[in-house]
């Protein structure tokens, strides 16, 4: 539990300002936080994250919170049962993901 805790990193971030988020994860977990913004900032918020994630990272959102557009490096995953969006290690016209 001790080496889990020392990999975990929890930041409180403002999510609509950019500069606010200047690491890289692995998983972003933002639920039941978008229902409160905008479509526009939804959207906004959204593709912020997906440039913070790593090639393959994976982020999760409350359901029904998924912005009207997803951004190109983001594709659709459900893995158990969980419905979520992985980053794209290139660009779909490519062919292949992570």
């Amino acid at each position: 539990v001790e080496e889990l805790r020392r990999r975990v990193r929890f930041t409180a971030i403002n999510l609509v300002a950019a500069c606010s988020v200047s690491l890289n994860y692995d998983v972003i977990f933002c639920h039941n936080v978008l229902i409160y913004l905008s479509p526009l900032a939804v959207s906004q918020v959204v593709a912020l994250l997906a440039t913070r994630l790593t090639l393959g990272g994976y982020l999760l959102l409350g359901p029904g919170e998924g912005p009207a557009e997803r951004p190109a490096a983001l594709e659709p995953v459900t893995i158990n049962g969980v419905r979520m969006f992985r980053r794209r290690c290139q660009a779909p016209a490519e062919g292949r993901s992570c």
